[in-house]
């Protein structure tokens, strides 16, 4: 119902303009002299149109008025209240019984549409309720903020208080609150929709996040006026920060049983710059008995055996660092390094298979972000998976080749490419779904694994035949640690 009749429904305002309509209608149709059925006929439809505006009672009212003045005015004798023919009498009736009867009519639809919204408002609030979800509006020029009551509950203050944009800011997390400003602001200024997460700190301690989104309602006069809803996603966010302790806990086991996998290949590795650290220490132990003057060659085999140390330690170290358990950290990484540092932990595994590796990095990469252990661990296992599927493979060369390469501003790519058995179309996407593995003593979860960590880091990881011969590629994107970034070459 428009405002305008909104305002008319009070009896001291509706009955004295019910009569002023009624004594001009009557004025009216009396000074052109129409006669008695016309003129009831034009009552008919003030009443019915009063009748919207109030209850039954102000249509008896207005009937009863009718009676009078059509009585008076427009039935013989004139000027009279005397009715003197059962004609006029039936046509008096029948005006009081139809008007009676249309009025009823048109109060018990608009009672029935009333309890119809107030039957949409209680589903409404439940709904709200249930979903925990409320709604709001807002008109940005005059600042006058609406909330329902689960907006109220959301934001757990009660029901009578006046909502304000400062009221809900004294619940947004500090952290957040330049945020949420910046939102509100830029929809004060430039009418711009908003769609943002924050956190609310709640009396007590409690922690919420909640996901506002608000549109902007076309009005008059240039108005800005927003109407949105508040979606407390708070349980949401603890099962995805459960969901993501669950698949770090599965990105460590299988971290382990990689490197158990790999235990011949890593003591290998290991074992060659110590051994070169023993001979060259009894080569110094021998020259220094004979009592030769052969000072430079000494160093220059002190120094070297200081290199074979550091590099046993790097090995050492990259292997612990892949066995601990800690929290996802990113950092900008050069992923040209994070490849050069897992080459010598599967080296062995390569050449055991009589597998050649090449290598193909584009130089001067821009710097990703992302957890330098879990990147490894994807690498391993991409790698160690191409080396697998050449197992069989005896009609060709064996070759696993690994590039990466800037393929937009903001975007690199690695891809890991092998020569072996290949997979099937259909199975591109299968492939990395839990438990589905094409080999006998796999357990279908490392691929899943390294999709879950690359798609944490804002990235794909895609499988494909290989197009330049037999075999597969599988490849990874990442973004940038800055989508500006550029290589010094460009």
């Amino acid at each position: 119902m428009p405002p305008w009749i909104s305002k008319l429904r009070p009896l001291p305002i509706l009955w004295p303009l019910g009569c002023a309509i009624m004594a001009l209608a009557a004025w009216l149709c009396f000074r052109a002299g129409l006669d008695f059925a016309t003129t009831a006929f034009v009552f008919l439809i003030i009443i019915v149109a009063l009748s919207l505006l109030d209850s039954l009672i102000s249509s008896v009212v207005f009937s009863v008025a009718a009676i009078g003045i059509l009585t008076y005015f427009f039935v013989e004798p004139l000027f009279s209240f005397q009715v003197n023919t059962a004609q006029d009498l039936t046509a008096l009736t029948a005006f009081l019984i139809t008007s009676f009867l249309v009025t009823g009519l048109v109060r018990r639809v608009r009672t029935s549409e009333e309890a119809l919204r107030r039957s949409q408002a209680a589903h409404l609030a439940e709904a709200q309720r249930l979903s925990l979800t409320g709604s709001f509006g807002w008109d940005a020029a005059s600042g006058d903020v609406f909330w329902s009551d689960q907006s109220f509950s959301i934001f757990d203050y009660q029901a009578g208080t006046k909502p304000t944009i400062e009221l809900m800011m004294e619940r947004v997390h500090p952290e957040d609150v330049a945020q949420v400003r910046r939102a509100f602001e830029r929809g004060s200024s430039e009418g711009a929709d908003f769609d943002i997460e924050y956190r609310l700190s709640m009396p007590g301690g409690a922690l919420k996040h909640i996901h506002a989104v608000a549109r902007a309602m076309p009005h008059e006069g240039g108005k800005r006026q927003f109407v949105g809803a508040l979606m407390d996603v708070t349980a949401a966010k603890l099962a995805e920060e459960r969901l993501q302790r669950t698949q770090a806990e599965l990105a460590y086991i299988a971290r382990v049983i990689t490197l158990g996998a790999l235990t011949a290949s890593i003591a290998h590795e290991v074992n060659q710059p110590l051994a070169a650290i023993v001979n060259k220490g009894e080569a110094c132990l021998r020259w220094l008995a004979r009592g030769t003057q052969l000072p430079g060659k000494v160093t220059e085999t002190v120094n070297s055996m200081i290199g074979d140390g550091k590099r046993a330690s790097e090995i050492v170290q990259r292997i612990r660092s892949l066995t601990m358990k800690t929290e996802l950290e990113k950092a900008g990484l050069d992923l040209n390094e994070v490849i050069d540092e897992v080459i010598p932990l599967v080296r062995s595994e390569v050449a055991g298979h009589r597998v050649a590796l090449q290598l193909a990095l584009a130089p001067a990469l821009p710097r990703v972000l992302g957890d330098r252990v879990q990147l490894q661990q994807v690498l391993i296992n991409l790698m160690l998976n191409g080396v697998q599927a050449m197992a069989t493979v005896n009609d060709r060369p064996r070759r696993l080749v690994i590039r990466s390469e800037r393929t937009a501003p903001d975007q690199v790519r690695v891809a890991v490419q092998d020569s072996g058995v290949g997979i099937k179309p259909e199975d591109a996407e299968r492939v990395f779904d839990a438990f589905f593995t094409t080999k006998p003593e796999g357990m279908g979860m490392g691929l899943s694994i390294c999709r879950s960590i690359i798609e944490a880091h804002g990235g794909q990881l895609s499988a494909a035949p290989n197009s330049s011969g037999a075999g597969a590629v599988f490849t990874f994107s990442l973004p940038t640690a800055c989508p500006c970034s550029k290589s010094p070459q460009g």
